[in-house]
């Protein structure tokens, strides 16, 4: 074989090499010429054909000794094949794809090494997508590929296997510089399937109707593109976006056929509902509450649904049926689940949610996905373009930030988001009932359950669900007294219906009610621990099933040995799984609830290949212990988090620091090319990994990127673990941990003020202040001061710790009255004199840029409390930040200062004066897209 693999790699088209041993096998008169160490045969008219031999047909009984030298399965196959079970009537979903290349047939070399790179790459993604390469077709008439999903092995999936395979192909295009065009056909429906030809040379085949559909789909294309048919669209679970072209007249089909076209990129919807799937035993009185309320939200009255209860509870389960019903009557579920992990990454559920309204993909191309972003967006109303990024950023997507949002405060940058995620949600709801559900709401960060409450509060006549499962707790508790809010609390089953459900897991018949009656006892109405523990009664043996279905109780009662608590019983199951699968189980908990194959992989020892580790995922599903999410990638989930608690806890704690760094590492790595790292998952990783230096690394930027968003509780604990971290790592110099340790107590303090908390903002900036010696920073911390004052309403401890800060930034207030006139006067002779002669203001130096918005920032600080606390100071004040912002060129700082000038000429009674001022601050506040500016200017006119 290797020599005849050499001798094919040699080979061009149109040339057949021999190797040098089968050459010397040859009849010595045989045409041809010795090259590269093998030989070049050169076919002759002379060479003659035998007669095809008589193959004789013989029973299974001829297999006899040979039997005891093949493959068990390659005799079945040959004994199955004999007997006439080698063809079948059966549901296939074919796929055609023709294939437009650059080049014509007749550059042979060429065209055959570049269409086979193809060729190789295209049967490679069939095989993992479950598909069978049949026949490739090079002519002149076209360069085609058929293949066939769900033969000859049956895949309930094998349409939306057949779809992604497809969508990949479209794809990767661009990197097969050669190719011009892909098209695609599809469909699917019954065809004969199996061998096909004569007794000494058969293949598999399908044929039917199915078969040429596909082909017409692809043949009716006059550009890449997919076509489906109606049969294959409706079994793709909203997985793909899909757009009905027409009933078309295909040749050879006598009736018209609905054809769709797929969009090649799909956003694969997450199947974490999986685990809820099946009998729903009791909990109908909460179905119908909840389906009511679904039903009310279809009909263009927004409802919210908090679904609560304890750990293996059913909340899943039941909130899987009513997905189930909602999407029965129309509605579109998008939906983002929180993990402990990412409790204190901002609007993490979000970007789930956000990624499947806007129908984008991880795997597309950053560029891709933003140009998809940029098209919504011009949808909006009274949303500029610079929010785009605002956005993107949210959903992790490297974008630089528009300079106008990038200046925002942070809480005003929040509610236009809010307000632009609720107009988004708005508008799609006006086409499609929406029910967004949030899995876990527990485990949010508090950003998200911000902006919950946002959309929840303005649902009104929207046609939109939200609905929710969490443990029980203090979240979302301001939505309590909402007329839109349906809650359900569940507890534990009643006898009745534990007693139901056990038998329906046992499968007993006639049912054991002496075991119901043990097993009762235990599970006390948990309905995972039913599950699980029937689950366990069938891996140790005490559970068989027969040829029908049923089970039979194998062992007598006072044999069995039930575990006292669910975390036993998934114990015990972990213990039973085979070595590979029960490495992996473990290895997984680490990754977390959702686990990647090549995250696993990555963290399984090197010996284990790639496809042993996805064998073992593929055993564990099988097993119930996990569930299969998507496809491509390749991603699992614990059924429930219990079963991944449990596998993590029974790691050594060398073995689990380990498995963290690596994992970190991995992730590390995969994000190199992206400026917005996960930064908090790294965090995570790299400190449960006892990598303090990484983590503290880290750890800063998640508080910094908290920060940036507002998200105020998560900056808080970032920061606070930071400065432990500090605390505790001798790695670092002395000075540079007194350095760091006060920039990050200066940016804890700023947070803390962000947040409200201004007792402790105040004590954190005297901390910060008592060895600081550098005059930039302790102006940064006196201006923190007078905020927190100023927010707390102390205006006489806020105003000379804001003029301290304009000391120390170079412009002092004045001290004395004479002083506070004279300044006041030449203020207003330069703003006079500006006015008259524009070119007398002249631009602030780059160099000195950041001072002077720093300045004129603190003076409209000091603003806001002289207009109450001091009218002569607010003259001087006022009058210098108009001249400041007229030098800065500052839209904002413009509308600020010439707002509380105009209002201050008004309270002289200058009223004409006063409306030109005002009208000014008007423009300006609307010219900096700064909604606060804008509503301050319009409630002063």
């Amino acid at each position: 074989m290797e020599q005849a693999v050499a001798a094919e790699k040699k080979s061009l088209g149109g040339e057949v090499f021999l190797s040098r041993e089968a050459s010397a096998l040859m009849d010595p008169g045989m045409l041809g010429e010795s090259r590269e160490g093998s030989f070049q045969f050169v076919p002759s008219s002379a060479i003659a054909t035998q007669p095809p031999r008589h193959l004789a047909v013989g029973s299974a009984l001829m297999l006899g000794p040979r039997a005891r030298m093949m493959h068990p399965e390659l005799q079945r196959t040959a004994i199955s094949a004999h007997q006439g079970f080698s063809a079948d009537f059966r549901e296939l979903t074919c796929v055609f794809v023709r294939v437009g290349t650059r080049r014509s047939h007749e550059e042979t070399v060429e065209f055959v090494r570049e269409l086979n790179a193809f060729f190789t790459f295209a049967q490679r993604e069939s095989s993992l997508h479950g598909g069978v390469l049949l026949m490739t077709d090079f002519t002149d008439k076209g360069n085609v590929l058929y293949l066939v999903f769900g033969a000859p092995t049956a895949r309930e999936n094998k349409e939306l296997l057949a779809c992604h395979f497809a969508s990949k192909l479209l794809k990767v295009q661009g990197a097969f510089p050669f190719l011009e065009e892909l098209r695609v056909g599809i469909a699917t429906g019954h065809a004969y399937w199996g061998e096909m030809g004569a007794p000494s040379r058969k293949g598999f085949w399908a044929l039917g109707e199915v078969v040429n559909i596909s082909a017409r789909l692809m043949a009716y294309q006059r550009q890449s593109g997919i076509l489906l048919d109606a049969q294959t669209e409706r079994k793709l679970q909203r997985e793909f976006v899909t757009h009905h072209v027409g009933d078309l007249a295909l040749r050879g089909v006598p009736r018209p056929v609905p054809a769709y076209q797929l969009e090649p990129a799909a956003r694969q919807v997450r199947s974490l509902l999986l685990k809820g799937k099946g009998e729903i035993v009791g909990r109908r009185a909460e179905l119908e509450t909840l389906l009511k309320a679904v039903e009310e939200s279809i009909g263009g009255a927004g409802r919210v649904c908090i679904v609560s209860g304890e750990a293996g509870i059913g909340k899943s389960r039941l909130s899987s049926r009513l997905v189930d019903e909602a999407e029965a009557l129309g509605a579109r579920t998008l939906y983002g689940i929180c993990y402990s992990y990412e409790m204190f990454t901002p609007f993490f559920p979000w970007k789930e949610v956000l990624q499947q309204l806007f129908q984008l993909h991880e795997s597309d191309e950053p560029a891709e996905q933003l140009l998809h972003l940029q098209r919504e967006f011009e949808e909006l109303e009274g949303v500029g373009p610079e929010w785009v990024p605002v956005l993107a950023s949210i959903m992790g997507l490297p974008v630089q930030e528009d300079e106008r949002t990038a200046a925002l405060d942070a809480r005003q940058k929040n509610q236009q988001v809010f307000h632009i995620i609720h107009q988004l949600l708005d508008r799609r709801t006006q086409l499609i009932p929406l029910l967004l559900f949030f899995e876990d709401l527990h485990w949010a960060d508090r950003i998200s359950l911000d902006l919950i409450e946002y959309v929840a509060t303005r649902l009104g006549p929207l046609r939109l669900t939200v609905l929710i499962t969490m443990r029980p707790g203090e979240a979302l508790r301001s939505l309590h007294a909402l007329d839109t809010l349906r809650r359900v609390d569940l507890s534990h089953l009643s006898e009745e219906d534990t007693r139901e459900l056990l038998r329906l897991h046992l499968k007993l018949d006639p049912p054991n009610r002496a075991l119901e009656d043990m097993l009762q006892v235990k599970v006390q109405g948990n309905p995972f621990f039913i599950e699980s523990l029937v689950e366990g009664l069938v891996e140790q043996g005490y559970l068989e099933e027969d040829s029908n279905g049923q089970r039979v109780l194998r062992r007598g009662l006072q044999d069995i040995r039930i575990p006292d608590s669910i975390q036993d019983v998934v114990l015990n199951r972990i213990d039973l799984l085979p070595d590979m699968e029960r490495l992996i189980v473990k290895v997984a908990s680490v990754i977390g609830r959702v686990f990647s194959l090549d995250a696993v992989h990555a963290l399984l020892p090197n010996a284990i290949d790639l496809e042993e580790a996805k064998r073992a995922m593929k055993a564990l599903t099988h097993l119930g212990m996990v569930l299969l999410e998507v496809e491509e990638p390749y991603t699992c989930l614990f059924k429930h988090i219990v079963i991944r608690d449990v596998a993590y806890n029974t790691l050594l704690v060398r073995q689990r620091e380990d498995l963290h760094q690596r994992l970190a590492r991995f992730l590390e790595q995969k994000a190199a090319d992206n400026p917005i790292k996960p930064a908090g998952i790294l965090a995570y990783h790299y400190l449960a990994g006892n990598d303090e230096t990484k983590g503290l690394e880290y750890t800063l930027l998640a508080a910094r990127a908290a920060k940036r968003q507002y998200a105020n509780e998560e900056a808080i604990h970032h920061y606070n673990r930071a400065l432990d971290l500090f605390f505790t790592t001798e790695t670092a110099e002395r000075e540079d941990i007194l350095q760091h340790t006060r920039q990050i107590m200066l940016e804890l303090a700023e947070t803390l003020l962000q947040a409200g908390q201004y007792a402790s903002a105040i004590q954190m900036f005297e901390q910060c202040l008592f060895d600081e010696t550098r005059d930039d920073r302790r102006a940064d911390i006196h201006i923190g001061l007078g905020r927190a004052f100023q927010e707390k309403g102390d205006s006489s401890r806020a105003i000379p710790e804001l003029e301290h800060a304009l000391k120390l930034l170079g412009r002092g207030a004045p001290h004395t009255r004479v002083g506070l006139a004279l300044r006041t006067g030449a203020q207003f002779s330069m703003h006079v004199l500006s006015q008259a002669f524009p070119w007398l203001i002249r631009p602030v130096p780059q160099q000195r840029l950041p001072l002077y918005i720093k300045q004129l920032n603190t003076l409209i600080s000091l603003i806001r409390i002289y207009y109450f606390a001091d009218l002569a100071k607010l003259s001087w004040a006022t009058l210098v930040a108009i001249n400041m912002a007229e030098r800065l060129h500052s839209d904002y700082g413009l509308s600020q200062a010439s707002g509380y000038y105009g209002t201050m000429l008004f309270g002289a009674g200058l009223l004409g004066r006063s409306t030109r001022y005002l009208d000014r601050a008007l423009e300006h506040g609307r010219q900096s897209r700064d909604a606060v500016a804008e509503g301050i200017a319009l409630s002063r006119v």
